[in-house]
């Protein structure tokens, strides 16, 4: 019989599943609630993922355990296929690329250093976005404008209102901002484009938007273009952060990194992008013993006051959210950007049916205090279930 221990479980726990008599497989799993399913020891070489076999295959080697460690093995088998420990046939989805449109605008460099820069940035985010099969465009503000042609400032606003069949719509700004009492820019060749202008023309569209404004003055886009089915993305907290931004650099060189894959399931999402971007910003300024000026914001609840990385464990916000609100970081980590695996044959409607899941997970989780500990799990462990039975694990 397999050995399984654990203390009380009032608030946290660290439970161990160890190796069994006769053909039971010879792995140490340790698994510790406070910090997710991060501590892992396979003794045999073999991926952690092979836990899900183990239940399959022997299931005579697992004693009946309390509900707390059946649902600590009922979340390893989850996220063995969508999240920390995914196999090569990850569950990772792969965007729906006719349904993804995209705008790269580059702003007027400034100077000639941010005019080669600047580019080198955009052309990163073509290339991943082009390799996925969405469909891009891109407004390049380093080059001369061409005669007759319309400003880049009216080009955006025509780009959002043509593409109104795009189920999700993308605006990556690439450059420098301004911020004074009366509006928050984004600079470009020739007239310059507020949030308050990118706010009135994307209006109520049902449609998801994600907006990304790699720019310094750029954190008061988060308070004009918040809303709800809305990712907001900036490079800074506030206006007045005036300096230049690197984290466009860093967030353009994430989508691609396999390195911000934080919960290795072979794709990286744009909270992951987010998340792995702000600590190298953060790294930098450490290294170079200077007080940070910019701190990136993610917005995707709608209550238009952002989250920044460091209210963040692994891909998860430990941020407590408004009443009411969900926290930052759950739409923005079901977004893919790029993925490293084949994708999963998960249906567009099972998809959805799984996202919807675990919003509640997370919702259930944030009102845990507020409910006896027997309901919460037996409510914790529906969900489970349900989520299993969708990816064909029940």
């Amino acid at each position: 019989m397999i050995n399984g221990s654990c203390s009380p479980i009032p608030v946290s726990y660290s439970c161990t599943i160890a190796r069994g008599a006769g053909d039971c497989p010879n792995d140490l799993v340790s698994l510790d609630s406070k910090f997710g399913l991060l501590n892992t020891v396979p003794r045999s070489g073999r991926g952690p993922h092979v836990l899900v076999t183990w239940v399959r295959k022997f299931p005579h080697c697992f004693v009946p355990l309390q509900r707390p460690m059946a649902l600590v093995l009922m979340a390893l088998l989850y996220v063995t296929t969508n999240g920390f420990f995914a196999p090569q046939n990850s569950t990772a989805a792969e965007p729906d690329a006719p349904t993804r449109s995209i705008l790269i605008v580059v702003g007027a460099p400034g100077e000639e250093e941010y005019a080669k820069s600047f580019p080198e940035w955009a052309e990163r985010w073509r290339t991943m976005c082009t390799s996925n099969t969405s469909k891009v465009e891109w407004i390049d503000g380093t080059k001369p404008s061409e005669k007759n042609r319309k400003s880049d400032h009216d080009r955006i606003l025509d780009w959002i209102s043509e593409n109104p069949e795009a189920k999700e719509h993308w605006i990556v700004l690439i450059g420098h901002g301004t911020s004074d009492r009366d509006a928050t820019k984004f600079n470009l060749r020739g007239p310059d484009i507020s949030a308050e202008e990118l706010a009135k023309a994307i209006g109520n569209q049902d449609s998801r938007w994600v907006i990304i404004n790699c720019a310094s003055s750029s954190g008061p886009f988060i308070n004009a273009l918040s809303g709800k089915n809305r990712v907001v993305i900036t490079a800074t907290k506030s206006g007045s952060e005036q300096n230049y931004a690197r984290f466009g650099d860093y967030i353009s060189q994430s989508i691609s990194d396999p390195e911000a894959d934080l919960d290795h399931d072979f794709s990286v999402s744009i909270l992951e992008a987010f998340l792995a971007a702000s600590n190298r910003v953060a790294q930098f300024y450490a290294n170079e013993e200077r007080l940070a000026s910019e701190q990136a914001l993610l917005d995707d609840n709608g209550d238009a006051k952002g989250t920044p990385a460091v209210f963040y464990r692994g891909a998860r916000s430990i941020k407590a959210p408004a009443e009411g609100l969900q926290v930052d970081g759950l739409l923005a980590g079901r977004i893919i950007i790029s993925t490293t695996a084949q994708p999963d044959r998960l249906t567009d409607n099972q998809r959805i049916q799984i996202g919807n899941l675990e919003t509640q997970v997370e919702g259930l989780r944030n009102r845990k205090k507020e409910m006896p500990q027997d309901d919460y799990y037996q409510e914790l462990e529906k969900l489970f279930l349900q989520i299993a039975s969708i990816r064909g694990l029940r």
